[in-house]
């Protein structure tokens, strides 16, 4: 009778153990599988994102308008006023940040001069008065055709003020704005069909 209880007791201990070796198999071998799965595709997609958020914008954004001094160039019409500029070392003033705003006589407004009043105004011995005439024709800050009022005055890079007028279409002082709101990095340009010459350059 104890030979049979015992034979029962180990028969049953050793039935009890099948599931529970079952289950430690079916245990370790389960979950790592479908967790490797969702995690991969999500990490690709996320790189891929990424990736393509980042690649076009950076070079929109790297494409600026030319300043003033490359504007008047491309346009090929300011020869005589870009040479001045640059015999004076204002050309180098009109590519900083600014902002300015430029009344900038065209080359047929050059040729409204007498030709001895230019070729003086060109020689190295003038070229202080070559700069107060040019620096009247640049005012600072950034003011817009919609901006000018009649009988305004602007006040120009060397102290002296340019009146406007808008009665017979917008003037400086005698000089009509041909062309307006040009725009430029560091400012905008007025194309004016005549050379302002201020009373200090006069003498």
């Amino acid at each position: 009778m104890k030979h049979t209880l015992k034979s029962i007791l180990v028969t049953l201990t050793a039935f009890g153990m099948i599931p529970i070796a079952c289950a430690e198999e079916s245990k370790i071998d389960g979950p790592p599988q479908p967790v490797v799965e969702k995690a991969m595709p999500a990490a690709q997609d996320e790189e891929t994102s990424t990736l393509d958020d980042s690649s076009p914008p950076a070079a929109d954004t790297a494409i600026l308008e030319p300043d003033i001094i490359d504007t008047a160039a491309s346009l090929g019409t300011f020869e005589t006023w870009l040479t001045a500029l640059n015999t004076t070392g204002l050309d180098v003033t009109l590519r900083q940040e600014g902002p300015f705003t430029v009344l900038a006589p065209t080359d047929e407004a050059f040729a409204k001069l007498d030709s001895a009043s230019l070729e003086a105004l060109m020689l190295a011995d003038n070229v202080d008065q070559l700069k107060v005439v040019l620096a009247y024709h640049i005012i600072p800050g950034k003011i817009m055709a919609a901006d000018l009022t009649d009988g305004q005055k602007l006040a120009t890079l060397n102290g002296i003020d340019v009146t406007i007028t808008l009665s017979q279409g917008p003037k400086a002082n005698d000089s009509f704005l041909t062309q307006v709101d040009v725009p430029t990095s560091n400012g905008v340009i007025h194309v004016i069909d005549a050379v302002l010459i201020p009373e200090k350059a006069q003498n």
